[in-house]
């Protein structure tokens, strides 16, 4: 009995130890399985990863070939801007010139008017005093004209 027993206990053990290494195999499997998946999960991840990264390397040289671009526009502008300044310098001192040369050219005529006028007040003031004169020897011969006159 005890050995029937005890082949019943080992048939028993062993059909235990056949369905535990059955069960063992199949976790194993299932294990593997896992780790393909997680394995294939992170290469995806990896790959989604690295797309990422080059995408984004990409948008960064992008952006800095714009703001290089941008640069140069800023620079062309202020050039631009230095230039139409320069221009509006130069257009306002040409504009001053101008007026200080007419401003000199009119008072270089009053000045000539005003010498001519001078002469002219001159000529008169000798004419005057040429008829004043004459109008003194005019009234002297009158008068001596008239003092005669009555005793003839």
């Amino acid at each position: 009995a005890t050995r029937g027993a005890l082949q019943a206990a080992r048939g028993a053990e062993s059909e235990r130890a056949g369905g535990l290494e059955a069960r063992v195999q199949e976790l194993e499997a299932r294990l593997a399985e896992a780790r393909r998946a997680v394995e294939a999960e992170r290469a995806q991840h990896e790959d989604g990863l690295q797309r990422a990264q080059e995408l984004k390397a990409r948008e960064l040289a992008g952006m800095r070939l714009e703001l290089q671009r941008l640069e140069r526009c800023v620079e062309e502008e202020r050039g631009r801007a230095r230039d139409q300044l320069r221009e509006a310098e130069q257009r306002q001192e040409a504009v001053i010139g101008e007026l200080e040369a007419r401003v000199k050219r009119t008072l270089q005529a009053k000045d000539e008017t005003i010498g001519e006028l001078r002469l002219r007040c001159s000529a008169h003031e000798n004419k005057i005093r040429e008829f004043e004169y004459l109008l003194a020897r005019q009234r002297e011969e009158l008068l001596a004209d008239i003092t005669r006159a009555p005793a003839a």
